[in-house]
């Protein structure tokens, strides 16, 4: 991957996006409903800007449903950082709580988590949110 990657972490509804948002404030906003067709985010060459990845759990559901397999979500993945300067993802922690009940569900949870596991890996930073408040973990 190249240049610099950042992932933001947290609970549904705990301030992730608003928190990014105030630190980068003249940043690209992007999010599942900015998916291309084909199930890619428009970033292009955004050598200059500062994209944030917004709700990037809503991408992995799109794309399980379009029927990728974890291998194709990390290409993509691994491409779009590719193409961007500095880019941020931010998701929602979907693996604490309750075990689904559906397979899907619990596959979908799995890839979530497993996908994160290789970004977080490659991040120069990760902050988890916690009411709006940052928690710096790598």
């Amino acid at each position: 991957m190249e240049g610099r990657l950042e992932l933001v972490i947290g609970g549904r509804a705990q301030g992730k996006s608003a928190y990014v948002k105030k630190k980068y404030p003249n940043a690209v906003c992007l999010d599942e409903k900015d998916l291309t067709e084909d199930g890619r985010l428009p970033v292009g060459d955004q050598t200059q800007d500062i994209i944030l990845w917004d709700h990037f759990h809503l991408c992995v559901r799109n794309w399980q449903q379009a029927g990728m397999t974890m291998d194709e979500m990390q290409d993509r993945i691994e491409a779009i950082c590719r193409a961007c300067r500095h880019l941020v993802i931010i998701s929602d922690e979907v693996g604490n709580g309750i075990v689904p009940l559906q397979k899907g569900d619990r596959v979908y949870r799995d890839l979530v988590g497993n996908l994160l596991i290789g970004i977080a890996s490659k991040a120069e930073r990760v902050d988890r949110i916690i009411c709006q408040i940052p928690q710096q973990i790598k």
